[in-house]
């Protein structure tokens, strides 16, 4: 993969705040994302509402807003 020409986005991780880089690699046609994270952790955030995207991984929540870059 290349992920250079990708887009770099802001992962949020609902529990503690902590925030990860990830790079959109692929845009589903039913609006869902895929997201590597740190270079390692693939995952499909499903289109929540608006601008909001979420991903549930390990009993986490994660959160991709893309007004927030």
């Amino acid at each position: 993969m290349n992920y250079e020409e990708d887009e770099t986005v802001k992962v949020t991780c609902t529990e503690n705040g902590n925030v990860a880089n990830g790079v959109i690699v692929h845009h589903h046609p039913n609006g869902n994302k895929t997201i590597v994270v740190e270079k390692t952790i693939k995952m499909v955030f499903k289109k929540h509402r608006g601008s909001v995207w979420t991903c549930e991984m390990r009993g986490r929540e994660y959160v991709y807003d893309s007004r927030i870059t």
